[in-house]
């Protein structure tokens, strides 16, 4: 026959970690059955136990889990029946409680993670005693997190919550292992013993965590300290001071370091009020000045006595001092008792200034420092106080001045301005001073003088200058001083000293020199050659010496005449180069002709005649080719010594009186002394005729000067000249 179920199965709950058994009943003991979870085949192990006592049939799962939840069904092969098994997870604590340490007053606040949110049968209890949430005991949760809150912890509080609602401890509670198993608490966590009313326990269902609560009582301290007070000789004085509470040691005054006793004239005691404590000075004399002091433990209060006497005395008088600019300076003046100075510098009272002027009254001293004075600083300084006045001087010597920045020299045209900037080390308005070649400086429509940074920069403008009024330009300040040149140029440059005309032989070095009233900046100063702009190269140099500027032909060549033009701004100067040089018209083995040009300036005189020299070639000796001066520019001679070369300088032929560029210095050096061996004569002269006169001299070549009356003679630089009627000297 078809075996069915006479009791089928049964859902059923079961907490993770337990174990749940499944039962039903079959028609017949006979036949075999099978166990399925799902679909899962079940088989007789650790896990699962199949058992059959007759027709019930039994299946034991162990050590539940949450994926243990399920159908589980028993199948006979005629029929089957199924239940469905619900496997609850335990709530774990995640994070446990902390021990707390508070004040009395202050709150304590527990907080505890469990693994599930939503968890409502959590409980809290303090030692055996489970906890009512009330306005002192807030027990909140939000998701996981469960907090217990006590409010203002105080002993007293404490022992209020420990009667609130008795329960019998939590013995039913059970604490698990790592495993999972259950254990009972141990005696030696203290949690479960009456006297541990300091210990906090959440029971969270499964699992309890616990924590201690320390509370100290919280020290007294001074809600109001003593009070200076001051009062007149043979009067009394009271002092108070107001503790939170009760004093953790024994109460003690003190008056100057002496500790006071009870006596008739002193009284200690507690006055009105909580926690406060007095003292009362009886019958005061003007030594009873001092300090008094309130001591409990470690709480400290003190304040000033003051017996007053109508008679104020100064027991030290302040005195003077000498003090160098940027030192402290201290004013110290002493009576016979305490008062209240008043301090005054020329009659006016001082007022504190931040950290630089300081007044202090200590009992009976009063203090006046200066941290850093300054000459403003300077005068006669008074205490006053109770009609006593005592005066003291402050000397204060300045610092040395240093320019920082001196004067700088500045030029200027007609007509306009200058600006002199002088900077010190520090400031100084009034021993400072300008000075035009020496003479101060006074204002005026033409002449401003203005400071700045309290005195540290000094300026001077100069206005509606004109070139008369260039000078040296000083500033003093103290022992420092500066100077600098002012130059006022005129609008329009002009030529002081033109070009002159040169006459040059080949190979000769020929300098031009100009002069003008100012310098001006080398790029705006050109040269030019018949036109065309002359620069810098091998044969021509250009240089400027202050407002003089040179153009140098270091070497002659045989050129044409050419007109040298020097151009600066608007001043343009100008002169003629004449470059000569014999040309040899024909030649024999015994003599040549040769033939020059006029030279392009006569020195001042007209030309009277040229002279030719001549030299052997292997020679440094030159020879005259003539006696007489030569009266046009041909010249047709013989050489004196058939055979030998001769050579011909360049530019040796010259009218009388010029030496051409043959060094005179260098003839006469080679020659030494030169004495005249045939003295001046001049013979009777007559209006409109040529006068001549001679002087013969030891040696050839020599450079000599001429002079009519005092003034040298242009063409005075030749063994013969010319000269007009007058008294004439070699």
């Amino acid at each position: 026959a078809p075996v069915v179920f006479k009791r089928e199965l049964e859902s059923l709950e079961a907490v993770e970690g337990d174990r749940a058994v499944l039962t039903c009943e079959t028609s017949s003991a006979e036949g075999r059955v099978t166990w399925r979870k799902g679909s899962l085949l079940l088989t007789d192990g650790h896990k699962y136990s199949l058992e059959r006592q007759g027709s019930t049939c039994v299946l034991v799962v162990s050590m539940l889990r949450a994926e243990d939840s399920g159908q589980y069904t028993c199948d006979t092969g005629d029929s089957q029946t199924t239940a469905t098994l619900t496997v609850k997870e335990c709530v774990r604590v995640t994070r446990e409680l902390c021990d707390i340490t508070v004040t009395t007053g202050q709150d304590a606040v527990f907080e505890v993670e469990l693994s599930h949110p939503g968890v409502t049968d959590g409980e809290w209890w303090l030692a055996d005693n489970q906890l009512q949430n009330n306005d002192l005991n807030e027990m909140t949760s939000q998701g996981r997190v469960h907090r217990l809150a006590l409010k203002m912890v105080s002993r007293t509080e404490r022992a209020r919550r420990v009667a609130q609602g008795r329960r019998g401890p939590p013995a039913r509670r059970q604490v698990r292992d790592e495993a999972g198993r259950v254990r009972p608490p141990s005696s030696s966590s203290g949690i479960w013993r009456a006297e541990d009313g300091g210990y906090y326990t959440c029971d969270a269902g499964e699992q309890l965590t616990t924590a201690s609560l320390a509370v100290q009582v919280k020290e007294a301290y001074i809600v109001s300290g003593l009070t200076s007070t001051d009062v007149f000789v043979g009067e009394w004085a009271t002092f108070s001071c107001q503790l939170s509470g009760r004093a953790a040691g024994a109460v003690q005054w003190w008056l100057d370091g002496t500790q006071l006793d009870h006596s008739p004239l002193t009284e200690m005691g507690l006055g009105p009020g909580a926690y406060v404590h007095t003292l009362t000075l009886k019958n005061l004399a003007p030594d009873d000045s001092g300090t008094v002091t309130f001591s409990a433990g470690s709480l400290v209060s003190t304040a000033k006595l003051l017996v007053k006497d109508p008679i104020v005395e100064v027991v030290c008088a302040m005195e003077d001092q000498w003090v160098a600019e940027g030192q402290p300076a201290r004013f110290i003046c002493q009576y016979s008792r305490p008062v209240e100075a008043q301090w005054k510098k020329d009659g006016r009272p001082v007022l504190p200034g931040g950290c630089r002027v300081l007044v202090e009254q200590d009992w009976n001293v009063a203090r006046l420092c200066i941290s850093s004075v300054s000459t403003e600083d300077r005068g006669s300084y008074s205490c006053e106080a109770e009609g006593t006045r005592v005066v003291a001087s402050l000397h204060v010597e300045a610092k040395p001045i240093d320019i920082v920045q001196g004067l700088e020299d500045l030029d200027t045209i007609d007509g306009g301005e200058a600006l002199f900037e002088c900077a010190l080390s520090r400031p100084e308005s009034k021993d400072c001073r300008w000075l035009l070649n020496g003479t101060p400086v006074k204002e005026s429509p033409n002449a401003e003088i203005v400071s700045f940074e309290s005195g540290r920069r000094h300026l001077l403008l100069l206005k509606e200058l004109h070139m008369a009024d260039s000078c040296t330009v000083t500033f003093q300040a103290g022992t420092a001083s500066s100077s600098a040149q002012l130059n006022v140029k005129s609008w329009q440059l002009d030529v002081v000293k033109g070009l002159e005309d040169k006459v040059a032989a080949v190979g000769e070095k020929v300098e031009f020199c100009v002069e003008l009233t100012e310098p001006v900046p080398a790029a705006e100063v050109a040269w030019y050659a018949n036109g065309v702009e002359l620069k810098a190269d091998s044969s021509w140099a250009m240089r400027a010496d202050g407002r003089a500027y040179r153009l140098v032909l270091r070497q002659a060549p045989l050129m044409s005449p050419q007109e040298i033009t020097f151009a600066a701004r608007d001043a343009i100067s100008m002169a003629k180069l004449a470059i000569i040089r014999p040309e040899v018209l024909s030649k024999t083995q015994t003599s040549v002709a040769l033939s020059w040009f006029t030279p392009l300036h006569d020195g001042g005189s007209p030309i009277l005649g040229y002279r030719l020299e001549m030299r052997v070639a292997d020679s440094a000796l030159w020879l005259p080719c003539h006696a007489e001066p030569l009266c046009n520019t041909e010249f047709v001679g013989g050489q004196p010594d058939p055979g030998r070369w001769l050579q011909v300088p360049s530019g040796r032929h010259q009218p009388s009186g010029h030496r051409g560029a043959r060094s005179a210095a260098a003839d006469g050096a080679a020659r030494g002394p030169v004495a005249v061996t045939q003295p001046l004569a001049c013979a009777d002269l007559c209006s409109g005729k040529t006068a001549r006169v001679d002087c013969q001299l030891s040696a050839e070549g020599v450079s000599v000067t001429w002079l009519r009356g005092s003034r040298e003679l242009e063409g005075g630089l030749s063994t013969s000249s010319a000269a007009r009627a007058g008294s004439t000297r070699c």
